[in-house]
């Protein structure tokens, strides 16, 4: 379930910084399919990491494997019953740790307590999924060497590095370029 602002995702609209390795995973899905190796996209708001995700996860929709992207406080709010509709929430949470892909979007942009019971949360699902050797892409704003530790323990950021490779996004922010030129001339008559 790829949400639709991002249905018309395209390599050519992937960021020239990752370009080619989005590519070559698409060109290699099988192998990464068989190794369950996933992306870590960091890089700043807008450069495009969570359309190149889309790209990632409707390629694998194309080669018949089962795909779900959600944000990261979505996962959360699933996984705590925050949400009206337990039932519902936990199905989402079930099926996160099932798929044979998962896309989480905005990576440590998840409500954290003081407890740190949601980065355990995040952590109990990427290790699962990894030890059921499933595809997890992730999209962060955060650095990975250097932010993700401070929130979550390393027993996640291990994890990471067993499932996950990491690939900067650079560029500049792609959001202004995204409104429709003719929504644009409506507002300025």
């Amino acid at each position: 379930m790829i949400p639709r602002r991002f249905w018309s995702a395209s390599i050519e609209r992937v960021p020239q910084s990752i370009q080619r390795e989005i590519k070559n995973y698409i060109k290699n899905l099988d192998f990464f399919l068989d190794r369950a190796v996933g992306l870590l996209l960091w890089g700043p708001n807008g450069t495009g990491k969570t359309s190149a995700a889309a790209l990632l996860g409707m390629a694998s929709c194309r080669a018949g494997v089962s795909v779900l992207f959600a944000t990261s406080e979505t996962l959360r709010q699933a996984a705590t019953g925050f949400r009206e509709s337990r039932a519902v929430e936990a199905d989402l949470y079930q099926r996160a740790s099932t798929v044979d892909v998962l896309i989480i979007d905005d990576l440590g942009k998840e409500h954290s307590g003081a407890t740190k019971y949601n980065e355990a949360l995040l952590e109990n699902l990427v290790r699962t999924r990894s030890g059921g050797l499933r595809i997890t892409h992730a999209t962060t704003n955060v650095n990975p060497q250097a932010g993700l530790g401070r929130i979550y323990p390393p027993s996640m950021l291990e994890v990471l590095r067993e499932s996950i490779l990491p690939l900067e996004v650079q560029g500049e922010n792609q959001r202004e370029k995204v409104l429709d030129p003719a929504v644009r001339r409506l507002m300025d008559d």
